[in-house]
Protein backbone atom coordinates (compact mmCIF):
# COMPACT_ATOMS: atom_id res chain seq x y z
CA UNK A 1 0.00 0.00 0.00
CA UNK A 2 2.79 2.34 0.79
CA UNK A 3 4.51 1.67 -3.03
CA UNK A 4 0.86 2.88 -4.04
CA UNK A 5 0.71 5.44 -2.50
CA UNK A 6 4.30 6.70 -2.78
CA UNK A 7 3.28 6.29 -6.80
CA UNK A 8 0.15 8.25 -6.59
CA UNK A 9 1.52 11.03 -4.70
CA UNK A 10 4.43 11.53 -7.88
CA UNK A 11 1.84 11.60 -10.55
CA UNK A 12 -0.66 13.44 -9.08
CA UNK A 13 -1.73 17.06 -10.61
CA UNK A 14 -2.81 20.39 -8.98
CA UNK A 15 -5.85 20.59 -12.04
CA UNK A 16 -6.43 23.64 -13.87
CA UNK A 17 -5.03 26.58 -13.69
CA UNK A 18 -7.69 29.71 -14.48
CA UNK A 19 -6.55 33.21 -14.41
CA UNK A 20 -7.33 36.70 -15.18
CA UNK A 21 -5.66 39.95 -15.93
CA UNK A 22 -4.32 41.74 -13.12
CA UNK A 23 -5.94 45.23 -13.29
CA UNK A 24 -2.91 46.80 -11.13
CA UNK A 25 -0.12 45.70 -13.06
CA UNK A 26 -0.81 45.27 -17.03
CA UNK A 27 2.21 44.17 -17.98
CA UNK A 28 2.89 41.15 -15.12
CA UNK A 29 1.68 38.08 -14.58
CA UNK A 30 -2.42 37.12 -14.42
CA UNK A 31 -3.70 36.50 -11.47
CA UNK A 32 -5.42 33.38 -10.73
CA UNK A 33 -9.04 32.98 -10.59
CA UNK A 34 -10.76 31.94 -6.86
CA UNK A 35 -11.63 28.48 -7.87
CA UNK A 36 -8.20 28.20 -8.84
CA UNK A 37 -7.13 29.94 -5.66
CA UNK A 38 -9.02 27.74 -3.47
CA UNK A 39 -7.74 24.58 -4.91
CA UNK A 40 -4.45 25.05 -4.61
CA UNK A 41 -4.85 26.92 -1.16
CA UNK A 42 -1.82 24.40 0.77
CA UNK A 43 -4.65 23.04 3.55
CA UNK A 44 -7.12 21.86 0.24
CA UNK A 45 -4.17 20.20 -1.53
CA UNK A 46 -3.24 18.81 1.97
CA UNK A 47 -6.88 17.59 2.73
CA UNK A 48 -6.82 16.56 -1.15
CA UNK A 49 -3.68 14.03 -1.00
CA UNK A 50 -5.03 12.65 1.91
CA UNK A 51 -8.13 11.92 0.39
CA UNK A 52 -5.90 9.97 -2.30
CA UNK A 53 -4.02 8.33 -0.21
CA UNK A 54 -6.66 7.13 1.87
CA UNK A 55 -7.11 3.06 2.34
CA UNK A 56 -10.61 3.61 0.65
CA UNK A 57 -9.36 4.63 -2.52
CA UNK A 58 -6.26 2.60 -2.60
CA UNK A 59 -8.13 -0.76 -1.98
CA UNK A 60 -9.97 0.26 -4.68
CA UNK A 61 -7.07 0.74 -6.94
CA UNK A 62 -5.59 -2.41 -6.04
CA UNK A 63 -9.52 -4.13 -6.62
CA UNK A 64 -8.96 -5.47 -3.17
CA UNK A 65 -11.93 -3.06 -1.73
CA UNK A 66 -14.20 -5.29 -0.12
CA UNK A 67 -17.24 -5.39 -2.50
CA UNK A 68 -19.64 -4.24 0.94
CA UNK A 69 -17.89 -1.33 1.02
CA UNK A 70 -17.98 0.23 -2.02
CA UNK A 71 -21.69 -0.60 -2.13
CA UNK A 72 -22.61 1.43 0.88
CA UNK A 73 -20.50 3.90 -0.70
CA UNK A 74 -22.07 4.45 -3.99
CA UNK A 75 -25.46 3.72 -2.36
CA UNK A 76 -25.12 6.73 0.08
CA UNK A 77 -24.76 8.79 -3.26
CA UNK A 78 -28.44 9.53 -3.30
CA UNK A 79 -28.42 11.35 -0.46
CA UNK A 80 -25.75 13.89 -1.67
CA UNK A 81 -27.46 13.57 -5.54
CA UNK A 82 -30.88 15.02 -3.86
CA UNK A 83 -29.17 18.06 -1.64
CA UNK A 84 -26.83 18.87 -4.69
CA UNK A 85 -30.11 19.04 -6.66
CA UNK A 86 -31.82 21.18 -3.95
CA UNK A 87 -29.20 23.53 -3.43
CA UNK A 88 -28.59 24.38 -7.47
CA UNK A 89 -32.26 25.16 -7.00
CA UNK A 90 -32.32 27.07 -4.32
CA UNK A 91 -29.39 29.01 -6.28
CA UNK A 92 -31.14 29.63 -9.06
CA UNK A 93 -33.83 31.66 -6.77
CA UNK A 94 -30.99 33.91 -5.39
CA UNK A 95 -30.25 34.59 -9.16
CA UNK A 96 -31.49 38.22 -10.25
CA UNK A 97 -34.05 37.48 -12.77
CA UNK A 98 -31.82 39.26 -16.31
CA UNK A 99 -28.73 36.67 -14.93
CA UNK A 100 -30.32 34.51 -17.75
CA UNK A 101 -26.75 32.95 -18.21
CA UNK A 102 -26.32 31.85 -14.47
CA UNK A 103 -30.22 30.70 -14.47
CA UNK A 104 -29.68 28.45 -17.75
CA UNK A 105 -26.37 26.93 -16.14
CA UNK A 106 -27.63 26.05 -12.68
CA UNK A 107 -31.27 24.81 -14.76
CA UNK A 108 -29.17 22.39 -16.98
CA UNK A 109 -27.28 21.06 -14.07
CA UNK A 110 -30.59 20.29 -11.86
CA UNK A 111 -31.84 19.06 -15.01
CA UNK A 112 -28.82 16.20 -15.85
CA UNK A 113 -28.53 15.87 -12.06
CA UNK A 114 -32.36 14.98 -11.82
CA UNK A 115 -31.79 12.15 -14.54
CA UNK A 116 -28.79 10.16 -12.60
CA UNK A 117 -31.23 9.48 -10.11
CA UNK A 118 -32.57 6.73 -11.55
CA UNK A 119 -29.25 5.11 -13.07
CA UNK A 120 -27.44 5.58 -9.77
CA UNK A 121 -30.61 3.40 -8.34
CA UNK A 122 -29.58 0.97 -10.70
CA UNK A 123 -26.10 0.72 -10.14
CA UNK A 124 -26.50 0.58 -6.25
CA UNK A 125 -29.00 -2.29 -6.82
CA UNK A 126 -26.01 -3.93 -9.29
CA UNK A 127 -23.72 -4.18 -6.30
CA UNK A 128 -27.04 -5.40 -3.80
CA UNK A 129 -28.11 -2.33 -1.78
CA UNK A 130 -31.66 -1.03 -2.35
CA UNK A 131 -31.89 2.54 -2.73
CA UNK A 132 -35.66 2.92 -1.55
CA UNK A 133 -34.69 1.78 1.91
CA UNK A 134 -31.72 3.33 2.88
CA UNK A 135 -30.71 5.58 5.78
CA UNK A 136 -27.82 7.98 5.16
CA UNK A 137 -24.91 7.68 7.81
CA UNK A 138 -23.47 10.10 9.67
CA UNK A 139 -20.95 11.46 7.86
CA UNK A 140 -23.44 12.01 5.21
CA UNK A 141 -26.47 13.19 7.27
CA UNK A 142 -23.50 16.07 8.73
CA UNK A 143 -22.57 17.05 5.39
CA UNK A 144 -26.24 17.21 4.04
CA UNK A 145 -27.14 19.59 6.53
CA UNK A 146 -24.34 21.68 6.20
CA UNK A 147 -25.31 22.08 2.50
CA UNK A 148 -28.87 22.88 3.45
CA UNK A 149 -27.93 25.26 5.84
CA UNK A 150 -25.74 26.96 3.21
CA UNK A 151 -28.31 26.90 0.61
CA UNK A 152 -31.62 28.24 2.55
CA UNK A 153 -29.85 30.93 4.55
CA UNK A 154 -30.67 34.69 3.88
CA UNK A 155 -26.80 35.04 4.61
CA UNK A 156 -25.46 33.11 1.98
CA UNK A 157 -25.78 34.16 -2.07
CA UNK A 158 -25.18 32.04 -4.83
CA UNK A 159 -21.23 32.34 -4.42
CA UNK A 160 -21.87 30.57 -1.10
CA UNK A 161 -23.65 27.80 -2.47
CA UNK A 162 -20.94 26.83 -5.42
CA UNK A 163 -18.07 27.04 -2.83
CA UNK A 164 -20.19 24.56 -0.82
CA UNK A 165 -20.28 22.32 -4.39
CA UNK A 166 -17.38 22.60 -6.16
CA UNK A 167 -15.22 20.69 -4.12
CA UNK A 168 -16.67 17.95 -4.16
CA UNK A 169 -16.34 17.68 -8.32
CA UNK A 170 -13.11 19.24 -8.42
CA UNK A 171 -11.84 16.21 -5.90
CA UNK A 172 -13.56 13.32 -7.63
CA UNK A 173 -11.60 15.10 -10.62
CA UNK A 174 -8.41 14.95 -9.26
CA UNK A 175 -8.86 11.25 -7.34
CA UNK A 176 -9.89 9.74 -10.72
CA UNK A 177 -7.06 11.63 -13.13
CA UNK A 178 -4.99 10.59 -10.74
CA UNK A 179 -5.51 7.11 -10.33
CA UNK A 180 -5.91 6.99 -14.64
CA UNK A 181 -1.90 8.17 -14.55
CA UNK A 182 -0.89 6.02 -12.21
CA UNK A 183 -2.38 3.05 -14.03
CA UNK A 184 -0.96 3.93 -17.03
CA UNK A 185 2.58 4.37 -15.98
CA UNK A 186 5.02 1.66 -16.14
CA UNK A 187 6.97 3.57 -12.89
CA UNK A 188 4.75 2.67 -10.10
CA UNK A 189 3.60 -0.85 -8.75
CA UNK A 190 -0.53 0.38 -9.45
CA UNK A 191 -1.99 -2.47 -11.86
CA UNK A 192 -3.43 -1.41 -15.38
CA UNK A 193 -7.08 -2.12 -14.32
CA UNK A 194 -8.89 -1.93 -10.84
CA UNK A 195 -10.74 -4.71 -11.56
CA UNK A 196 -14.72 -4.24 -10.97
CA UNK A 197 -13.77 -0.47 -9.59
CA UNK A 198 -12.23 0.90 -12.92
CA UNK A 199 -15.55 1.90 -14.09
CA UNK A 200 -15.75 4.43 -11.14
CA UNK A 201 -11.90 5.65 -12.25
CA UNK A 202 -12.79 5.94 -15.85
CA UNK A 203 -15.96 8.14 -15.16
CA UNK A 204 -14.02 10.87 -12.83
CA UNK A 205 -11.22 10.68 -15.11
CA UNK A 206 -13.22 11.22 -18.02
CA UNK A 207 -13.59 14.26 -20.06
CA UNK A 208 -17.13 14.76 -19.70
CA UNK A 209 -16.79 15.41 -15.73
CA UNK A 210 -13.81 17.54 -16.29
CA UNK A 211 -16.40 19.50 -18.68
CA UNK A 212 -19.27 19.86 -15.79
CA UNK A 213 -16.92 20.55 -13.39
CA UNK A 214 -15.31 23.57 -15.31
CA UNK A 215 -18.58 24.87 -15.46
CA UNK A 216 -19.09 25.02 -12.55
CA UNK A 217 -16.30 27.02 -11.50
CA UNK A 218 -16.70 28.82 -14.62
CA UNK A 219 -19.39 30.24 -13.32
CA UNK A 220 -18.12 30.86 -9.55
CA UNK A 221 -15.50 32.69 -10.81
CA UNK A 222 -18.23 34.95 -12.80
CA UNK A 223 -19.64 36.00 -9.98
CA UNK A 224 -16.32 36.56 -7.80
CA UNK A 225 -14.49 38.36 -9.90
CA UNK A 226 -13.89 41.83 -7.77
CA UNK A 227 -15.40 40.88 -4.63
CA UNK A 228 -14.01 42.11 -1.22
CA UNK A 229 -11.03 40.19 0.70
CA UNK A 230 -13.13 39.63 4.05
CA UNK A 231 -15.46 37.35 1.02
CA UNK A 232 -12.91 36.06 -0.30
CA UNK A 233 -12.43 34.63 3.73
CA UNK A 234 -15.70 33.08 3.71
CA UNK A 235 -16.03 31.85 0.59
CA UNK A 236 -12.56 29.49 1.32
CA UNK A 237 -13.76 28.95 4.92
CA UNK A 238 -16.77 26.94 2.92
CA UNK A 239 -14.33 25.42 0.34
CA UNK A 240 -12.52 23.73 2.90
CA UNK A 241 -14.78 22.92 5.25
CA UNK A 242 -16.83 21.27 2.26
CA UNK A 243 -13.56 19.21 1.67
CA UNK A 244 -13.33 18.23 4.97
CA UNK A 245 -16.92 16.67 4.74
CA UNK A 246 -15.41 15.17 1.86
CA UNK A 247 -12.63 13.70 3.41
CA UNK A 248 -14.42 12.17 6.18
CA UNK A 249 -16.94 10.40 4.14
CA UNK A 250 -14.15 8.79 1.33
CA UNK A 251 -12.39 7.37 5.09
CA UNK A 252 -15.65 6.05 6.39
CA UNK A 253 -15.47 3.22 3.57
CA UNK A 254 -11.81 3.17 4.15
CA UNK A 255 -11.09 -1.18 5.17
CA UNK A 256 -9.72 0.19 8.68
CA UNK A 257 -12.36 2.51 9.43
CA UNK A 258 -14.54 1.52 12.86
CA UNK A 259 -17.66 3.14 14.00
CA UNK A 260 -17.79 4.10 17.39
CA UNK A 261 -20.25 1.13 17.68
CA UNK A 262 -18.24 -1.46 15.94
CA UNK A 263 -15.08 -0.38 17.79
CA UNK A 264 -17.12 -0.87 21.00
CA UNK A 265 -18.30 -4.43 19.94
CA UNK A 266 -14.89 -5.36 19.14
CA UNK A 267 -13.80 -4.34 22.71
CA UNK A 268 -16.21 -6.37 24.13
CA UNK A 269 -15.57 -9.50 22.48
CA UNK A 270 -11.84 -9.01 23.15
CA UNK A 271 -12.55 -9.08 27.02
CA UNK A 272 -14.74 -11.50 26.75
CA UNK A 273 -12.69 -13.46 25.04
CA UNK A 274 -10.04 -13.15 27.77
CA UNK A 275 -12.21 -13.93 30.91
CA UNK A 276 -11.02 -17.56 31.08
CA UNK A 277 -7.25 -16.07 31.47
CA UNK A 278 -8.68 -13.19 34.10
CA UNK A 279 -10.39 -16.23 36.04
CA UNK A 280 -7.06 -18.50 36.11
CA UNK A 281 -5.40 -15.65 36.93
CA UNK A 282 -7.62 -14.84 39.79
CA UNK A 283 -7.99 -18.57 41.23
CA UNK A 284 -3.66 -18.88 41.25
CA UNK A 285 -3.74 -15.14 42.79
CA UNK A 286 -6.19 -16.50 45.79
CA UNK A 287 -4.17 -19.71 45.64
CA UNK A 288 -0.80 -18.15 46.30
CA UNK A 289 -2.20 -15.79 49.16
CA UNK A 290 -3.61 -18.58 50.97
CA UNK A 291 -0.92 -20.35 50.78
CA UNK A 292 1.06 -17.11 52.51
CA UNK A 293 -1.33 -16.66 55.04
CA UNK A 294 -1.41 -20.19 56.18
CA UNK A 295 2.80 -20.17 56.39
CA UNK A 296 2.55 -17.19 58.39
CA UNK A 297 0.19 -18.79 60.30
CA UNK A 298 2.44 -21.46 61.20
CA UNK A 299 5.45 -19.31 61.53
CA UNK A 300 4.35 -16.24 63.47
CA UNK A 301 8.27 -15.34 64.20
CA UNK A 302 7.92 -14.15 60.76
CA UNK A 303 5.63 -11.68 61.06
CA UNK A 304 5.78 -8.39 59.14
CA UNK A 305 6.88 -5.64 61.51
CA UNK A 306 8.66 -8.11 63.99
CA UNK A 307 11.50 -7.01 65.82
CA UNK A 308 13.82 -9.40 64.24
CA UNK A 309 12.19 -9.80 60.72
CA UNK A 310 10.97 -7.77 57.95
CA UNK A 311 9.80 -8.89 55.11
CA UNK A 312 10.72 -7.82 51.01
CA UNK A 313 6.98 -6.97 50.95
CA UNK A 314 6.54 -5.15 54.23
CA UNK A 315 10.19 -3.09 52.86
CA UNK A 316 8.40 -1.92 49.49
CA UNK A 317 4.93 -1.24 50.76
CA UNK A 318 6.99 1.15 53.42
CA UNK A 319 8.38 2.77 50.52
CA UNK A 320 5.04 3.24 48.74
CA UNK A 321 5.96 0.60 45.75
CA UNK A 322 3.99 -1.66 44.28
CA UNK A 323 2.04 -4.11 46.58
CA UNK A 324 2.74 -7.78 45.72
CA UNK A 325 0.46 -9.69 48.19
CA UNK A 326 -2.00 -11.93 46.63
CA UNK A 327 0.59 -12.32 43.25
CA UNK A 328 1.87 -15.40 41.94
CA UNK A 329 5.23 -14.07 42.98
CA UNK A 330 7.40 -15.86 45.43
CA UNK A 331 7.57 -13.73 48.50
CA UNK A 332 11.80 -13.07 49.40
CA UNK A 333 11.76 -12.26 52.87
CA UNK A 334 14.97 -11.28 55.44
CA UNK A 335 15.68 -12.97 59.21
CA UNK A 336 18.65 -10.90 61.01
CA UNK A 337 20.51 -12.97 63.00
CA UNK A 338 22.80 -10.90 65.53
CA UNK A 339 26.23 -13.15 65.19
CA UNK A 340 28.99 -11.33 67.89
CA UNK A 341 28.84 -7.53 66.86
CA UNK A 342 27.56 -8.11 62.92
CA UNK A 343 23.78 -8.79 61.39
CA UNK A 344 24.27 -11.14 58.25
CA UNK A 345 20.87 -11.17 56.23
CA UNK A 346 20.13 -14.68 55.81
CA UNK A 347 17.02 -15.11 53.35
CA UNK A 348 14.27 -17.23 53.28
CA UNK A 349 12.35 -18.14 49.68
CA UNK A 350 8.37 -18.94 50.61
CA UNK A 351 6.84 -19.85 47.54
CA UNK A 352 3.40 -19.90 45.93
CA UNK A 353 2.79 -23.16 47.39
CA UNK A 354 4.11 -22.53 50.94
CA UNK A 355 6.93 -24.42 50.73
CA UNK A 356 10.28 -22.55 52.08
CA UNK A 357 14.22 -22.63 50.40
CA UNK A 358 16.44 -21.56 53.24
CA UNK A 359 19.88 -19.77 51.84
CA UNK A 360 22.62 -21.68 53.29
Amino acid sequence: MLLLITALAATSRIGPVRTVPDPGNVDGDPIPMLSTSLWTDQSVQKTAHEALNNGFIGSLALATLPKEKFAGYVAQGKFYLDAFIKAYTLAIAKLPANDTNGIHALSEVVRESTKERKPLAAYALRWGVNTTTLSPTKQVQDYVDWLDSIATSDDHDVADILAAMIPCMRLYVYLGSSLSRSQRSKDNNVPSSAGQYQEWIDTYSGSEFEMETERIEDLFDNYTIGIAPKRILVLSQVYKKAMLFELKFIDSWNPMYRTPEERAAEAKAEWEAKEPERKKAANLAASAAASYASWLAKNPEYQEGGSEFESEEWRRRKGNAPDLRGTEHDHVMYKHLEDDDEVEPKRVLIRADGSVDKEP
